[in-house]
């Protein structure tokens, strides 16, 4: 949370809009063409207060906003096109919030999900999944 609210003094193109649940409807996070990312409230209040679904949700945007930031025509892409799932921008954002939230180092090898959704403050299926990309030895 302490990285999204530092990020207009790191670049000055960042922009994050907190919108009402009415606005933002079933939508939990967007990054638009524009480079804003916007949050829907309650997301933001739960992943100020460390839950991890929203904190998940929150990293995922910024990564859309940073791994797309320069090349917004590519941000998008069709349900049906052909390119390799990890050219698409929504597998990079899910890598990417991963990485951050659960870094490979803070993982070891006896650690379940259980553990690394502790550990990391992100949620079960968030945990599982970056357990499943991470070599154990």
């Amino acid at each position: 949370m302490e990285l999204m609210n530092n990020m207009t003094e790191i670049f000055r193109d960042f922009s994050l809009e907190i919108i009402s649940q009415a606005e933002m409807g079933n939508f939990h996070g967007l990054t638009l063409p524009d480079g804003t990312i916007k949050i829907r409230e309650d997301v933001y209040i739960r992943a100020s207060h460390g839950v991890g679904t929203d904190r998940d949700t929150m990293a995922h945007e910024l990564g859309h906003w940073l791994l797309h930031r320069n090349n917004r025509a590519h941000a998008r892409v069709e349900k049906n096109s052909s390119i390799p799932v990890y050219c698409t921008p929504e597998w990079q954002a899910k890598a990417f919030s991963g990485e951050l939230l659960v870094p490979a180092h803070l993982v070891l090898p006896e650690m379940t999900a259980e553990d690394i959704k502790k550990c990391c403050g992100v949620s079960y299926s968030s945990a599982r999944y970056q357990l499943s990309k991470i070599p154990r030895h």
